[in-house]
């Protein structure tokens, strides 16, 4: 009876006892004060009156980050909710303690948050915020606080929150989990719920399974001539672009082979998971050193990877794949690999 202090309660503890009934903290928490790792904080002070940062800094670092943005939120006239998404909001791989806080913001006017970068810090010290804006998107603040924590905040009109409600859909970025930090009006409460996973993908036409296959093969002699060069910068440029035309095709295999509805995630995450096995054996052989032979060796099993891929997607979606392509530009690639380079 009445031993409630954390130090106290630590030493009964470890002296076997598991049962406490004192009013020490709800006493405590009455009169302001909060117990931390560094000891304890009086929040009467005035100067804690507009601070939003976490109480206490040993603690989960995202969860505070959370916790902050939602008590400064509540205080914002203009932000009416925050739906969390991503990787800390899906039960599918959630995330981990170095994944980044994706936050859909919707308010009535965001201009204020955009024009500056100073309400940032009430939620702990900034290292950087880029703005980011691309066409045809709304815009975005990505900010790196203390310890490297990535908060991206994406600014939304209202009216996007009224629509899913009133359609009762949802758009991409929740399919696989959200949940609220902020819900001034009960709009979000409206939504309806995540599947878990995202609509099955489409088939690939037959235009845009030859244009990734004509792109790759493109791609493939151009990386081609430049590893005879020896530039190799360049090469790995190219050699990132023909891993995304790969990806491409490692998707669309993954989904003739199991179904349309066949979770192939996006930019090629969890991709041991959802490849198949001989897929998940080659691909620790196409990528190469900054070295012109590795290159040369990563580009050829690059090329083989491809190839088996395209034609058993192209047989199982009743295509025909372009093998005269193949045959030239593979022949055009060995003679080049083949002569004496330039150094």
């Amino acid at each position: 009876m009445g031993v409630g202090s954390p130090e106290d309660l630590v030493e009964c503890v470890s002296r076997g006892i598991d049962c406490f009934d004192s009013v020490y903290p709800t006493k405590n928490g009455r009169h302001g004060t909060i117990f931390t790792s560094k000891g304890n904080l009086d929040i009467t002070k005035t100067k804690y009156s507009t601070d939003f940062k976490p109480l206490d800094e040993n603690c989960d670092v995202m969860k505070q980050l959370e916790e902050s943005i939602a008590g400064w939120a509540k205080t914002q006239p203009n932000l009416r909710a925050i739906l969390v998404v991503g990787s800390k909001a899906r039960n599918d791989h959630p995330g981990d303690q170095w994944s980044d806080l994706d936050l859909q913001v919707f308010a009535t006017d965001f201009q204020e948050y955009l024009s500056g970068t100073d309400w940032l810090g009430y939620f702990g010290a900034v290292w950087m915020c880029l703005p980011f804006h691309p066409a045809g998107s709304e815009p975005q603040r990505l900010a790196i606080f203390a310890g490297g924590h990535k908060v991206d905040f994406h600014f939304f009109p209202l009216s996007e929150l009224l629509r899913m409600v009133q359609m009762q859909t949802l758009d991409d970025v929740y399919l696989r989990g959200y949940y609220a930090l902020l819900d001034k009006d009960g709009l979000a409460a409206k939504l309806p719920p995540a599947p878990g996973k995202p609509f099955p993908g489409d088939m690939p036409s037959v235009d845009s399974f030859m244009l990734c296959v004509s792109m790759f093969w493109f791609g493939a002699l151009a990386c081609a001539k430049m590893i005879w060069r020896g530039d190799l910068w360049s090469v790995k440029t190219g050699d990132s672009r023909l891993k995304s035309h790969l990806l491409s095709m490692l998707e669309w295999h993954a989904r003739a082979v199991h179904g349309w509805e066949y979770d192939t995630w996006h930019s090629g995450k969890f991709l041991f998971e959802w490849t198949d096995p001989l897929s998940r054996q080659t691909l620790y052989e196409i990528f190469a050193h900054f070295d012109r032979q590795d290159s040369k060796r990563a580009l050829f099993a690059t090329m083989d990877l491809f190839r088996r891929l395209a034609r058993e997607t192209a047989d199982r979606l009743g295509y025909t794949y372009p093998s005269s392509l193949d045959e030239q530009i593979s022949h055009a690639i060995a003679a080049i690999s083949s002569s004496d380079p330039v150094w």
